[in-house]
């Protein structure tokens, strides 16, 4: 089942595919995970709004990134919105999963 400590560890390990830490994925390839992060992170999990001054800007920064990286002007509020949102989320993994498995067979 799902626990945090699960979650955490899924994002370790895909920390393990940038080539910065001998994996074989550029930090622009793995723009997805860090776009599902933020979601989970400051918009999902937590209040953006929690923590000093400094903190909910940069939350706030964070989280209206990962909404422009999907093509979103502002949080979803409306049903069309939410379509669109997992519609390109669905795209973006996909197109991460066949990156990753494309750049483990070139070193197999």
């Amino acid at each position: 089942g799902y626990t945090p400590k699960a979650y955490n560890r899924i994002f370790l390990t895909l920390i393990r595919f940038l080539q910065e830490n001998g994996g074989v994925l550029e930090g622009s390839e793995c723009e997805f995970i860090w776009c599902i992060k933020q979601l989970r992170n400051k918009w999902l999990r937590h209040d953006p709004d929690h923590g000093n001054e400094k903190k909910i800007i940069k939350s706030s920064q964070s989280l209206r990134d990962a909404f422009e990286w999907l093509g979103l002007n502002q949080m979803p509020t409306e049903p069309d919105d939410f379509v669109y949102m997992y519609s390109k989320l669905s795209k973006e993994a996909r197109r991460f999963l066949e990156c990753l498995l494309e750049k483990v067979k070139e070193i197999s």
